[in-house]
């Protein structure tokens, strides 16, 4: 079964091809780790209650992968961490997109929580948006600042928050062991906590 695992060096000699313009580079890239990308959207969707309400994963996936190949042409993730990186940011900015487009539009609907499953001890208070609009502003204002961490802290954040990996599995794919990753989770979400409640600092 193909699980999306690629190597460093596999994906480097990917990304050089496309940006010489080898368009089957691009397919081989993404249909090698196509169930690892639909995976993470349906993860990162999740964290979008409101996006979810009217939008599907595959119309968030292409757009995020539209936009992640015309960064390719820019820059080159020098590991497959790095790429990684890439994109759950390109994913969370389609869905920042979509949030606020849905937002303009008045089409009110449950915009969910910021915690995060028991196990990873994110205590941020669940959005009552239709009651209290400010809600939403702290909710766009948490996902925002996820891209404004350190990038070891926004790294570890994307793959545990949004796309479900456990700490174990993010301190293998990053080399390191899970105490490391404890510790850069732990700091990122108190970095996101005082940013949300300044009051409380």
């Amino acid at each position: 079964m193909n699980d999306g695992t690629i190597d460093t060096k596999l994906l480097k000699e990917w990304l050089a091809r496309i940006r010489a313009g080898d368009r089957t580079a691009k397919n081989e890239l993404f249909r090698r780790i196509d169930k690892r990308l639909d995976h993470l959207a349906r993860k990162m969707l999740k964290r979008f209650p409101n996006v979810q309400a009217w939008a599907e994963t595959g119309d968030v996936l292409q757009n995020a992968v539209v936009r992640l190949l015309n960064a390719l042409e820019r820059m080159a993730p020098q590991s497959v961490r790095e790429f990684y990186g890439l994109v759950s940011l390109y994913l969370r900015r389609e869905l920042l997109d979509l949030a606020r487009q849905y937002a303009q539009a008045h089409q009110a609907h449950p915009y969910g929580t910021l915690r995060a499953d028991d196990s990873q001890a994110l205590d941020i208070e669940p959005m009552a948006i239709e009651e209290d609009p400010d809600q939403f502003e702290k909710w766009m204002l948490f996902h925002e600042n996820v891209e404004r961490l350190p990038t070891e802290e926004r790294e570890v954040v994307g793959l545990i928050f949004y796309g479900g990996w456990t700490q174990l599995e993010v301190a293998d794919l990053f080399g390191v062991d899970e105490r490391t990753i404890r510790r850069r989770w732990k700091n990122a979400m108190l970095k996101l906590h005082q940013i949300l409640n300044p009051l409380q600092s």
